[in-house]
């Protein structure tokens, strides 16, 4: 490398042991103020900055993709909401298969 030239910065890459380890939840309602404010009264707004709540549609299907360390947390307060959770799958391909 010849002295005039910069170097590039690194990109720092986390360590698979410090990255979240997703849940993607199979919902039956695609309502998501409904889904938000349930959450919210359920866990509060400390916990539920921490689920890390992405809303996604697979198939025409409502999924939502949270922390694992939060999903019977997440599971409860949907039930008291009246959402029903079909199913849990722990990777996007095993959701698309099904």
């Amino acid at each position: 490398m010849q002295k005039n030239q910069a170097k590039k910065p690194r990109k720092l890459k986390l360590k698979p042991s410090l990255k979240e380890n997703k849940r993607y939840l199979l919902i039956d309602s695609d309502n998501k103020k409904k889904i938000e404010k349930a959450l919210i009264e359920y866990l509060g707004i400390k916990e539920f900055s921490r689920l890390g709540l992405v809303f996604l549609s697979i198939n025409n299907k409502p999924v939502l993709a949270i922390n694992r360390e939060k999903l019977y947390d997440t599971r409860a307060a949907l039930c008291l909401a009246g959402i029903r959770t079909l199913r849990v799958f722990g990777t996007l391909k095993k959701l698309k298969e099904k």
